[in-house]
């Protein structure tokens, strides 16, 4: 949804095969630039909406990232929207929806919301940490398993600084070199696979990095899925 440049208020999220949906969850993320946002809504096709005043995940100083969240009902899209106060801040970054289908075939699925900004984000500076972990159980798979790691990662800008996001379990692992956003402005959605992980794993491990000289950015979220054997 932004940059240090430009930022919209207002981003809308078509939900594919919306009539599967179980569960729906909402973030808006932004930048910590000074206290420019009254409160964030998410509405539904029909005009209503969700309203969160309050920050759900504080940035854990200026110039970090924050994200308003709220648990929504199943719907064909989600229109988000910031509600800012007067001036020359240009919070908002990226909207998120995590959506949970009913499926006939079975599987494994989790997800998980990130919400200490002390923990959630890195940067370059001497104030901040350079790596991050984040712990995911999971339900050990009864045999050998391909895993799939969906990784949402907000604030990757567009130049040359490089941020890596890894991913492993047991043995098997993948990672992510990048030095710029995958969806909009500063919005990476990162797919990592982790195949052939052995039986009975009972955690992914997501790692967040960055150097000296490399880019600052959250990790806000996480999904994890894996197909059951009959």
């Amino acid at each position: 949804m932004g940059d240090t440049k430009k930022v919209k208020k207002v981003a809308k999220l078509p939900i594919p095969n919306a009539a599967s949906l179980v569960a729906l969850y909402g973030q808006l993320v932004g930048k910590d630039q000074g206290p420019a946002t009254k409160f964030v809504r998410f509405y539904y096709p029909n005009g209503t909406y969700e309203q969160v005043d309050a920050i759900t995940s504080p940035a854990p100083q200026q110039a970090g990232e924050f994200w308003y969240g709220a648990a929504l009902d199943p719907a064909a899209s989600i229109r988000g929207k910031w509600f800012l106060r007067p001036g020359k801040a240009k919070s908002p970054r990226a909207m998120v929806l995590y959506a949970t289908y009913e499926t006939p075939a079975t599987y494994f699925n989790t997800y998980m919301l990130f919400d200490d900004g002390a923990t959630n984000q890195v940067a370059a500076g001497p104030t901040w940490s350079h790596t991050q972990t984040f712990t995911i159980p999971i339900d050990p798979p009864t045999g050998q398993a391909d895993i799939t790691v969906q990784v949402a990662l907000v604030d990757n800008d567009k130049d040359a600084r490089a941020i890596t996001v890894s991913a492993a379990a047991g043995a098997a692992s993948d990672s992510d070199v990048s030095t710029g956003p995958t969806n909009g402005a500063t919005l990476s959605l990162i797919t990592l696979n982790l195949n052939d992980v052995a039986g009975e794993t009972s955690e992914v491990v997501i790692t967040l990095e960055t150097t000296e000289v490399g880019d600052s950015a959250a990790v806000v979220g996480a999904a994890v899925n894996y197909a059951c054997e009959p």
